[in-house]
Parts: structure tokens; sequence; C-alpha cells
């Protein structure tokens, strides 16, 4: 096996790719809904409105749009979700609610999302950080190169592994399996783990 073949000894994610850290993404999508939110509100509300005197004074004006800062609706909510206002006040104040809560709900559930969607994506990436220690599964057992071939006939005996067989014919049910015993003929030196009397 050649060095580019080898596989290596163990990997270590890049920082990005670190299903552990911090997901600066998602905590700036969460920013970004809860400021848009508040702003698109805001200015809905104002509309609603009229741009009525009442609402205070605007933090900027563009043509005939006055431009409110994002936190007014709360200071609205606050002076005018009262029982002793208009209806007409009342179901605007309510609907800025409920687009809060709207806009709440996605400020939580995108970022949660992205963030559900890059773990299952890393979950099976190989990831070494907290130890690497596993049992074989087939691809590493074929390149390991310890299958009975003419290489390593006479080798030392590793163990034993059970393999899928394809089954010939129209009626494939069911899954074989063929017991297949693991020899090294190599130079390297080995070590057996086993309980004591196992042979």
């Amino acid at each position: 096996m050649s060095e580019s073949q080898r596989q290596p000894l163990y990997v270590i994610p890049r920082a990005q790719g670190d299903i552990t850290r911090f997901v600066w993404v998602a905590f700036l999508i969460f920013g970004f809904v809860t400021a848009l939110t508040f702003v698109l509100v805001t200015q809905y509300t104002a509309w609603q409105f009229r741009y009525h005197p009442a609402l205070g004074s605007p933090a900027g004006i563009f043509g005939q749009t006055r431009i409110y800062w994002p936190w007014n609706i709360l200071i609205w909510i606050f002076r005018h979700f009262r029982p002793d206002s208009s209806p007409d006040v009342l179901s605007v104040i309510k609907t800025a609610q409920v687009l809060l809560a709207v806009g709440a709900s996605s400020a939580i559930v995108l970022p949660v999302a992205y963030v559900f969607r890059r773990t299952r994506k890393l979950r099976d990436e190989r990831n070494d950080l907290h130890g690497s220690a596993h049992w074989a599964g087939a691809e590493e057992i074929e390149a390991a190169g310890i299958l009975p071939t003419r290489a390593n006939v006479g080798g030392v005996m590793l163990g034993a592994v059970d393999i899928p067989v394809k089954k010939s014919g129209l009626f494939q049910v069911g899954s074989k399996t063929k017991t297949v015993y693991l020899r090294h003929n190599g130079p390297e030196h080995i070590l057996v783990f086993a309980p004591t009397r196992s042979g």
C-alpha cells in the first residue's frame, strides 16, 4: 500500500467543521431575524396609525415616509394596549403583537434548523477529536490487508469476522454471512487482547 493510499491515523476536524464549537452563523441569523422583525413591525404599525403625531418624533424622514426606531413598537404597545383604547387602536396593536410573536418564533426556529442541518451533515464525518479507538469496519479491514489472501498465507491468526456474502439467483431474500479468519504476515508487532484461557 502506497503512502498516498494509507489512511490517516486520526482526523482532527477544522475549526469550522467541529460540531462542538459555538455556531456564530446561527447567532447571526437570530440577531438578523430579530432586528428585521422589530424594524418591519414598527414601520407597519406606524403606517397603520398614519404616522400620527402621538407616536412621537421619528428617527428620520425620507420623502413622505417617517422612519421610527425599531424599539418604538414596545413603547407603543405599553402605551396604547389598554382597555380604554379605541377598538381600532387595539386591533392594530394586537396585529403588531402577533407579528412580533411570528418574528420571535422565526428567530428561534431558523437558527435551530441551521444547527440541526449542520449537525446532521457533520455527524457522518470522521472526528477523532476525543479519541480514535473503534472496531474496524469492512473497509478498514480490507485496507489493512488482513483478509485471507495468498500474500499473507501462514501469518498470525488475529481473529474472525463475519462478512456479508452476495447471493446469486433470482431470490435474494435475507442476509447471508461468511466467517473469515483474519491473518497478518508482516514485520509489524502484534498485540492480541483476549480473556484468560480463551486460546
